[in-house]
């Protein structure tokens, strides 16, 4: 393992908006390309999509949607687009993910109830607002870093707002509305009853209807965690440090391990790079050396902070906090499983250790032709348009005939193109590649009337 140490950090900015990314509109010009039998624009028509692709990811068990001003609860469709209203609800042992327009995302556990109150975008401006109204149950939320102050994200609940800029937080409401708001990594403020509080990263608080947010404690994630993408785990439960001991015990068994790891995600798509966040706590009554994190999947571990009297020691009480990346390849099996373990030696040089796990689904990246079917007759020049479901591909490569490959723009999952066929069967192929070997496409076959 290799890592940097640097000294704790205590974050005390608060923010109450978030998320920027610019969306443009889309020009109706044409790209020259080489051939005549193939011309594309980024949109033909001269028209941009009306509202912003927010894609429904279904990750395991019963999950379901109530469409705006419904009262009736309906079986979800995987990639559903989601809009202004929506609620979405997970069974029992149910997990799913929805995907914002800008790229963050919001991973639900099982019976948790939320609603998507707003999905503002602006293509005049860098304005993006997203507020979740949350009732019930756990999520966990990744947040793209915003850079303009105007912009939103919040979460809701029956108690309180947290309002994050760019962060990984966890949010848990139970039945009688208490909140417990997790700061995985970031910046978190969370405001209840006109109180503000700034929530620094591996802490939580609670706040229980009726009343301002409880103190800032240590832990991001609730003890035992609820949440899938995260298995705390510690080798023997911790006596009190620095406690009286009984005569003749020895040293060895006062050295205790911790670790939580948490993925940044509950659900990826192929080509995405997962995060994953170690917190290392020492929870015996000894100082402990040589720390370091193993796992088979998490790459390039570095360590961020905890040592608070940078000693290069886990202390008693020390909590360590380790990141790590992996990039997901192309036709992995799912889940993901990542386990972590963290190991240190005590003063008696003997070993000592514990792991964890995470688990991150895969969905499936699903790229569309929309509005023609194969066999269709058609105008030898016509536009095509589709939609790919994974909102971190912006452009696809369009062809004719397996020639004349064209690049072309996909804005809000959407893309459009201008095609020109040739006499005949044509086959138009959309393509889409990410990083780690990951390339999918859609095909059609058209043939064009007779009439030039």
């Amino acid at each position: 393992m290799v890592f940097t140490k640097r000294s704790k950090i205590t974050i005390l900015l608060f923010a109450l908006s978030l998320i920027t990314i610019l969306l443009g509109v889309s020009a109706c010009g044409q790209q020259a390309v080489t051939n005549d039998s193939l011309s594309i624009g980024n949109d033909p028509s001269g028209t941009v999509a009306s509202g912003p692709l927010t894609v429904l990811s279904m990750t395991g068990g019963d999950v379901f949607i109530m469409e705006p001003g419904g009262n009736k609860w309906v079986k979800a469709e995987e990639g559903i687009n989601l809009r202004v209203d929506n609620k979405i609800r997970t069974g029992a042992n149910s997990h799913a993910t929805v995907t914002f327009f800008e790229g963050s995302t919001i991973d639900l556990d099982g019976d948790t109830e939320i609603t998507l109150s707003e999905l503002g975008f602006s293509p005049d401006s860098s304005i993006t607002n997203i507020q979740i109204k949350q009732e019930v149950g756990a999520t966990m939320n990744r947040v793209k870093k915003l850079v303009d102050l105007k912009s939103r994200y919040d979460v809701e609940t029956p108690s309180a707002v947290a309002a994050v800029r760019g962060t990984t937080f966890f949010v848990k409401v139970g039945r009688d509305g208490e909140t417990f708001v997790g700061n995985v990594k970031g910046l978190v403020g969370v405001v209840a009853q006109g109180v503000e509080v700034s929530v620094t990263q591996g802490s939580h608080v609670v706040v229980v209807p009726g009343k301002s947010p409880g103190p800032v404690e240590p832990g991001a994630m609730p003890s035992p965690s609820t949440v899938p993408t995260t298995a705390p785990s510690e080798t023997v439960i911790s006596p009190v440090p620095n406690s009286p001991l009984p005569e003749g015990t020895p040293k060895t068994s006062l050295a205790k391990i911790a670790i939580e790891q948490i993925a940044d995600r509950q659900a990826a798509f192929p080509g995405d790079t997962i995060a994953y966040t170690y917190n290392v706590k020492n929870t015996g009554a000894v100082p402990l050396k040589n720390i370091s994190i193993t796992s088979d999947r998490g790459n390039g571990t570095v360590f961020t902070s905890g040592d608070s009297n940078s000693n290069n020691i886990l202390d008693a009480g020390e909590i360590w906090i380790f990141n790590a990346n992996y990039l997901i390849q192309a036709g992995e099996s799912a889940p993901v499983t990542n386990t972590a373990t963290a190991s240190g030696v005590d003063p008696d040089n003997a070993n000592v250790s514990a792991s964890a796990a995470a688990t991150v689904n895969i969905t499936r990246i699903v790229v569309k032709i929309t509005g023609v079917q194969v066999g269709d007759i058609v105008s030898r020049a016509f536009s095509l348009s589709g939609t790919v479901n994974d909102p971190s591909i912006t452009q696809a490569t369009i062809s004719v005939n397996n020639a004349n490959n064209a690049v072309i723009d996909i804005k809000n999952g959407e893309y459009h193109a201008s095609v020109t066929l040739v006499d005949g069967e044509n086959q138009i192929t959309v393509s889409v590649t990410k990083p780690g070997g990951v390339a999918v496409s859609e095909s059609v076959y058209l043939v064009p009337s007779a009439a030039p």
